[in-house]
């Protein structure tokens, strides 16, 4: 009669079996019976699976002898009959090795070279084991590899360096604010005005107007820029910066401003600070008459009147 067995038993039995399946990892593929390893001192090669099987040696075979001193680590030890010679290591698992189980080999080579170690898991397979392993070491020395880490690291410094000052110049506006940002507001083909006693600042204004001048491009009938740059001094008023402008014509018509170009804060007691307005400008627009008015953010007002361009 056929035994019984309670169905709790059965119950526990398979969620035990799937538990134990859950944990152990997959077994290699195993496809074939030779592998080439290539060991480089650039890789940051993980440990890399072996099959074996109790009825075949599996040998790893160098492409050259092996440092005098090399060590062999096996862990855990005793899974294995080893037979070792210059170039060569062998590996015959013992009879009771099972399907799945894994045990890590590491050679650290002793001369200096890098690179310095390499780590095989030698996993256990119910038919098939990889019986050759090709393994091409690539040795250099430490001193030439120490040496390309110091020029790969000079190298990037000098990457650093170089996206610093590019970031630093496209930080730096374009047009005729980046010619002044850039000291060139008065080399050929820029046209300036020191606009001094031609305009007029209103009293009442949040700070000091102590210079302005004007600029325009050459060839300006097809189409060109100008610009306004001011110089301002705070007298004892609050940090001034500012954040926005406008010019506009006798009529209230506004031109079209670029983005203001600044050299931020003004506080008061220090050196004059700096602003530029640009506009896209016809060659008619270039003539006319204008008034400037810059503001900050608490709506503190700067106006500078009878602005006109070279």
């Amino acid at each position: 009669m056929p035994a019984v067995f309670p169905a709790a038993l059965l119950a526990v039995a398979f969620l035990t079996g799937a538990a134990e399946a859950a944990e152990r990892p997959p077994l290699p593929e195993c496809d074939a019976p030779k592998l080439r390893v290539d060991l480089t001192p650039e890789a940051t090669r993980k440990a890399l699976e072996v099959c074996v099987n109790p009825d075949f040696p599996t040998t790893f075979k160098f492409n050259s002898p092996l440092p005098p001193g090399t060590v062999v680590e096996v862990q855990p030890e005793n899974r294995f009959a080893e037979s070792r010679g210059p170039q060569i290591l062998t590996f015959i698992p013992r009879e009771d090795y099972l399907p799945g189980e894994r045990v890590k080999v590491t050679l650290r080579f002793a001369d200096g070279a890098a690179p310095a170690s390499v780590t095989f898991i030698l996993v256990g397979h119910p038919a098939r084991a990889v019986t050759q392993v090709q393994v091409f070491r690539h040795a250099r020395p430490v001193e030439v590899c120490q040496q390309e880490v110091r020029e790969a690291r000079a190298e990037a410094r000098q990457c650093q360096e170089e996206n610093a000052r590019l970031r630093a110049e496209r930080g730096r506006p374009d047009g005729l604010r980046g010619l002044f940002d850039a000291g060139l507001m008065n080399r050929e083909g820029i046209r300036s005005r020191g606009l001094g006693g031609k305009t007029s600042s209103l009293e009442g204004n949040a700070l000091t107007v102590e210079e302005a001048f004007s600029y325009r491009t050459e060839g300006l009938e097809q189409g060109g820029r100008v610009a306004v740059l001011v110089l301002l001094s705070n007298p004892g008023a609050p940090p001034w910066t500012v954040a926005g402008a406008a010019l506009s014509g006798p009529t209230g018509e506004e031109l079209t401003l670029l983005p203001l170009w600044h050299t931020g804060p003004i506080h008061p007691g220090t050196e004059w600070g700096q602003v530029v307005v640009e506009v896209e400008a016809t060659g008619e627009q270039a003539k006319g008459t204008y008034t400037l008015k810059l503001w900050d953010a608490e709506g503190r007002t700067i106006t500078l009147g009878k602005v006109t361009f070279p």
